[in-house]
């Protein structure tokens, strides 16, 4: 049943191209050539031979002066079936984001993280503030912020009166 709408296709196709070729007046031998392929291959397209590439097809269309008509064959703006599945995919409803989006650069964003890290380290490192205090900050106040960490970590030996001991789920809150 496929196949034979398949084929019926092909012969239409091949029907088709012989009256393009018959119009302009142009023999099998003159087009052959024209499209760079045998004669028989040329008659193989003509009678809807599936066998035949999609290659001869564009050098003969482009012979005879057709070569849009195999790029609009199945253009996409004229897909129905394609465009109603990409409607019905559509959202019942469009939301807006719950946080507005500011879209800068990645120089932009990198310059601004290492600034905030600066005064940070600048106000632990100056004593106005313990390290330890950056976790009372505000969300808003360490948003983008990048912290200095000893390099081999800490380790529960640290003898830090002033810093509450909190396990990592706890300070990711």
């Amino acid at each position: 049943m496929i196949q034979d709408a398949v084929f019926q296709a092909l012969a239409k196709l091949g029907e088709n191209l012989r009256i393009a070729r018959k119009r302009r007046g142009l023999r099998i031998a003159d087009l052959a050539q024209a499209a760079g392929c045998s004669q028989d291959t040329l008659r193989r397209l003509e009678n809807g031979d599936p066998g035949v590439s999609l290659g001869v097809l564009a050098r003969v269309l482009e012979a005879l002066g057709r070569a849009q008509e195999l790029a609009s064959m199945m253009d996409a703006e004229k897909d129905s079936d394609g465009l109603k599945a990409e409607v019905q995919r559509l959202p019942l409803r469009v939301r807006r984001p719950l946080l507005p989006v500011e879209r800068i650069s990645a120089e932009q964003f990198w310059a601004e993280k290492r600034a905030r890290q600066a005064v940070s380290y600048s106000r632990v490192a100056s004593g106005e503030i313990p390290q330890s205090a950056l976790f009372a900050f505000s969300a808003e106040q360490l948003r983008g912020a990048q912290f200095r960490w000893p390099r081999g970590g800490f380790s529960a030996l640290e003898d830090d009166d002033d810093v509450e001991e909190r396990s990592a789920s706890a300070l990711q809150r």
